[in-house]
């Protein structure tokens, strides 16, 4: 796969320094990375700018990595290694200006790569990918014999519906569109790590598979990365009416992200598309489109774009039934 403009070359880090170095990619450079999802939060991460960019390239000490990324290293290292011994990439975001101003190439990059590692237990870049496991042993003594008894409490499964502030990468609106062009993504949680793909979601414990669900049920991700002769499961109007519905849903640190954002899954969608997009709109469904409604009032943000577009306001779409719109409504011009 094309390498992504800017990656870490993890190659250098087995030495006594541990260190890693900045790599600029080449027009034509291909290769295996893998791609790290984590929160900004509210401590300032390594950055690297024109300043230090030639420093970067020549070494970065893991001891000025923050520990998401040490972790996230670490875990590319052990995975890459062992399955085709060869030099590993990881994905590298100059500033986080990167992803705004050039959304459609960030999302390529999560599409092309190998695996995506979530830290989506982390609140910032300072939390481990590999936090102590919570455990309690009591020791009872029954009739004078020692018993030692293990207790392990099952902690929360990572559920969409039901994630509060305990995985925060999950209300994040940036991490909605990695996540879904990602091929596969390791979330790594409190107790377990939790898998997902195009085709199923688990976990470690196997609890997910046993509740018979899925993160995402009916899982969108599958039905993006649909390839087959067959009609997808649920109708292309269906597909993008959820999708804004749980995107608007979430956070993003720059409110005028709303449509940017997601402009890597408005490209997956074209190919089910007879018309053009339309700002958060599709010309094929529109009268459906247009049937969209904030679920808090808010005053249109009118520099940002269209009124009649969602991605005006800054609260949370959903839609009206597509069977009203459709017997009811007609589209004048």
């Amino acid at each position: 796969m094309p390498l992504p403009r800017r990656v870490l070359n993890l190659s250098l880090s087995d030495n006594s320094d541990g260190e890693v170095c900045l790599h600029e990619s080449l027009r034509d450079e291909s290769g295996s990375y893998i791609c790290l999802s984590h929160c900004w939060g509210g401590v300032t991460a390594l950055q690297t700018t024109r300043s230090n960019l030639q420093a970067r390239k020549l070494g970065i000490s893991r001891d000025d990595v923050p520990q998401t990324f040490r972790d996230a290293i670490f875990v590319t290292q052990g995975w890459a290694y062992n399955i085709s011994g060869s030099t590993v990439f990881a994905s590298y975001k100059m500033t986080s200006r990167t992803g705004r101003s050039k959304p459609l190439s960030c999302a390529q990059s999560n599409r092309n790569a190998s695996l995506t590692v979530a830290a989506t237990r982390c609140q910032d870049s300072t939390g481990a990918l590999f936090p102590p496991f919570q455990r309690t042993v009591n020791s009872f003594d029954g009739a004078g014999v020692p018993i030692t008894v293990a207790l392990h409490v099952r902690s929360p499964h990572l559920d969409m519906q039901v994630t509060g502030s305990r995985y925060p990468l999950l209300e994040r609106g940036w991490f909605f569109q990695e996540r879904l062009l990602s091929r596969g993504v390791v979330h790594f949680g409190y107790d377990e790590t939790f898998w997902e793909c195009m085709t199923c979601s688990d976990c470690e414990c196997q609890c997910l598979d046993m509740r018979g669900g899925s993160i995402l049920d009916p899982p969108l991700k599958s039905i993006l990365h649909w390839n087959s002769t067959k009609a997808p499961p649920i109708s292309q109007q269906e597909v993008w009416h959820r999708l804004v519905g749980e995107h608007t849903d979430l956070s993003l640190t720059y409110p005028t992200d709303r449509e940017i954002a997601i402009m890597g899954l408005v490209g997956e969608m074209r190919p089910y598309s007879k018309g053009l997009y339309l700002r958060g709109l599709w010309q094929d469904s529109i009268i459906s489109d247009l049937a969209w409604m904030d679920s808090v009032p808010a005053p249109a943000r009118s520099k940002r774009g269209p009124t009649w577009s969602w991605c005006n306001v800054d609260t949370c779409c959903h839609y009206l039934l597509n069977s009203v719109c459709a017997g009811d409504v007609k589209f004048l011009g």
